[in-house]
């Protein structure tokens, strides 16, 4: 055949100018001949497409899947053997978790397990999993996340224990910080992630818009991220209306936005909870220095330090001068205490 591409045979074959035996020979040559990976890639595909038989196809892709050098022609072929030839492609497959050298490659075919969930995905997956941490216990989890390999374990109950680390949310860029957001609101609305776990990861997430908001100098892109701050702090909210850090970060970001009410009732009601643990926190304090401890002052700001602003944006004088008041008071006892106040 003069002209060997292979959408054309397989074009050929649908409309019968050519048998089954010569299409799946014509491409398996392109595989095994061409230097154009694309049409390579291309042939592999379109083999899937033809219903092949285990024995007509499998000692093929088991070649590929372990010899060939192109990564993507073994990712290809991969995606078929889970596709269509699992039942008798379950050792093949332990065996490339344990001797595949490229990461991409591995987490391509563990995104293939996901694609189809059925008992033996799911035993293969835990396999996978033991093997892949055991031989990769460092390899960043943002590609993971950039493949869509997270999401899709999400989906099917499993929050990752990274989710739960700051390191995690610094390498995320703005796009991959919304796209996660999203997806934590759905699970938590579906009920597939505890109220626990999503406050956790909704302080997470407010604290990288904080960040991200306090590190731009464009307006919008400024404001833009104090408004993510505050909506993702006031999801979080629902579930913890209580949460120190969700109050702090929403209060925050309603300091910016010129949301002064709501900025105000959020750092009351943070205010009140701060009170009750100045008092648990005063006698740890006294007792600690009692002991010959040296106590240092914490320079984060406090409630009273953002009504002080809020009620002075807003003209509350009397208020104010109230908040002002129990800031100073609030300072002159714990400055007793505090080496450095």
């Amino acid at each position: 055949m003069s002209d060997i591409n292979p959408t054309e045979i397989y074009r050929r074959y649908q409309i019968k100018e050519l048998n089954k035996v010569s299409a799946v020979g014509y491409l398996k040559t392109i595989i095994e001949s061409s230097s154009d990976e694309e049409l390579r890639v291309r042939s592999v595909e379109l083999l899937g497409e033809m219903n092949l038989e285990v024995g007509e196809i499998f000692k093929f892709l088991e070649h590929l899947m372990i010899s060939d050098i192109s990564e993507e022609i073994r990712i290809a072929s991969a995606r078929l053997i889970i596709a269509q030839y699992l039942e008798v492609g379950e050792d093949l497959l332990k065996w490339v978790f344990q001797h595949e050298q490229s990461v991409d490659c591995l987490l391509e075919l563990q995104k293939a397990l996901l694609l189809n969930i059925n008992q033996k995905n799911y035993e293969l997956l835990a396999k996978f999993e033991k093997i892949f941490n055991n031989r990769f216990p460092d390899y960043n989890c943002v590609r993971r996340e950039e493949m869509g390999i997270g999401q899709a374990e999400r989906l099917l109950g499993k929050i990752q224990p990274y989710l739960f680390d700051v390191e995690f949310y610094e390498d995320l860029d703005t796009l991959a910080l919304d796209k996660l957001y999203d997806e934590i609101v759905e699970l938590a609305e579906l009920e597939l992630i505890n109220n626990c776990k999503t406050v956790k990861i909704m302080q997470l997430i407010s604290d990288r818009y904080i960040v991200e908001a306090e590190a731009e100098h464009d307006w919008h892109e400024i404001w833009l991220s104090y408004q993510k701050a505050m909506i993702s702090s006031e999801f979080g909210l629902i579930f913890d209306p209580n949460d120190k850090e969700l109050l702090f970060n929403f209060g925050v970001a309603c300091n910016y936005l010129d949301l002064y009410y709501p900025g105000i009732e959020a750092f009351l009601r943070l205010y009140k909870i701060e009170k009750k643990l100045d008092k648990k926190k005063y006698k740890e304090t006294k007792k600690f220095k009692k002991q010959g401890g040296k106590v240092l002052i914490n320079q984060k700001a406090t409630s009273l330090e953002y009504l002080v602003i809020l009620f002075n944006k807003t003209g509350l004088i009397k208020k104010e001068k109230w908040a002002k008041k129990r800031k100073k008071k609030r300072k002159a006892k714990m400055g007793t205490l505090l080496t450095n106040f």
